[in-house]
């Protein structure tokens, strides 16, 4: 039983220090809930903000920027998904589902580690494997 516990906590916190994915854990959140207004459809698009690009998302836009590297505290994204204040909070009511706990602490990771976008596999370079010798 306590080795049990043992191998539990130890896989757990090696899941702490793993590097949070852009591509697999944050681009699917932000897709899922937030790219039907701030992605790439410029028609659709509202307050001229993209989340789909680091470019757009670190953008000063009005005086903030929705995600600033490094810095949870005045990244307005962070602010908007744990606002209680339905002027101010994303995504807005009866517009989708709102983070669960785990997703904003998900999130603020990410921008703490420095907000790293990672290219869409479908738009990496594929690197030809080695062949072995045989």
């Amino acid at each position: 039983m306590l080795i049990r516990f043992i191998f539990t906590l130890i896989l757990g916190l090696s899941a702490l220090s793993a590097k949070v994915s852009f591509n697999d854990e944050i681009r699917p959140l932000l897709s899922n809930t937030c790219y039907r207004c701030h992605g790439p459809d410029e028609e659709d698009r509202k307050a001229k903000l993209r989340l789909d690009t680091r470019e757009g998302a670190t953008r000063e836009h009005e005086g903030f920027a929705a995600i600033l590297p490094g810095n949870i505290e005045d990244s307005e994204l962070i602010y908007r998904i744990v606002t209680d204040d339905e002027d101010e909070m994303m995504p807005p009511p009866g517009k989708g589902e709102r983070f669960t706990k785990e997703q904003i602490e998900l999130f603020k990771r990410w921008i703490e580690e420095g907000a790293e976008y990672e290219v869409h596999w479908s738009y990496a370079k594929p690197v030809r494997a080695e062949i072995p010798r045989v």
